[in-house]
């Protein structure tokens, strides 16, 4: 049966049991942060360099950091081989502590499994994207709360919900999104975006004379921007 890709699951899970923060083991790879989220978010998936350099990091091999590991099993399997070298009253002493042990958890003695809620943080937003034909965004609006999957990123600018789905497949309706302002912007960017008050999540075509605002989805038109628009670049956006 084929093994289900897991590798956002155990990023995230590795970096928790080392108390490490997104952007410490992007330091660590030389990626940017938006890059390792995108990799924990399951939207793009690491090159073999990255996954090695991260066996090494977590101290684990490839195969867990992909596919996950049964510990269970593991842990059993290594237990027997210990017991079956024991002498009779040691292999005695190891039963009677692990009978102990099953009475412990059977009372309640056991730490409680996170809930769904666990797993999700509010923030608040600070506002509508359009990924459609456009959505007022003038700054005086108050914020709203927004439900995002933890971890939240380390550093980001602003927290935008999108509307539409001009951005699809990659960025969906509803979805909640981060923005991070850079001194620069390059093509190809995905990037928040407000022309004459209109806010727009697209990708950034820009030639030097002329400014596109792209639809990743060919049934959406792009927003062309000239020179005489009143148009402002918020940040580069990723999930």
């Amino acid at each position: 049966m084929t093994q289900k890709l897991i590798v956002g699951d155990m990023i995230r899970y590795y970096l928790q049991q080392n108390k490490m923060t997104i952007k410490e083991l992007g330091l660590k790879l030389g990626k940017g942060e938006s890059t390792v989220s995108k990799w924990i978010n399951n939207k793009n998936m690491p090159m073999a360099k990255d996954l090695s350099a991260m066996t090494h990091i977590f101290n684990t091999d490839i195969q867990t950091l992909m596919y996950g590991a049964n510990e269970t099993d593991e842990l059993i399997t290594k237990t027997g081989k210990v017991m079956r070298t024991l002498t009779p009253d040691r292999q005695q002493n190891v039963y009677t502590y692990a009978d102990n042990q099953l009475k412990e958890q059977q009372a309640g003695n056991v730490i409680a499994m996170p809930t769904p809620d666990d797993n999700f943080a509010e923030v608040s937003a600070d506002g509508v994207l359009s990924a459609g034909v456009g959505e007022w965004l003038d700054g005086t609006d108050s914020g709203f709360m927004v439900k995002v999957k933890k971890p939240l990123p380390d550093s980001y600018d602003y927290v935008f919900q999108i509307n539409g789905h001009s951005m699809e497949p990659y960025f969906k309706d509803k979805q909640v999104v981060f923005a991070e302002e850079h001194e620069e912007y390059r093509n190809g960017q995905i990037v928040a975006a407000i022309v004459d008050g209109n806010a727009y999540l697209k990708r950034l075509d820009c030639d030097g004379e002329t400014m596109t605002l792209e639809s990743l989805n060919p049934e959406y038109p792009n927003i062309n921007v000239y020179e005489d628009d009143d148009y402002k670049i918020l940040g580069v956006v990723f999930a």
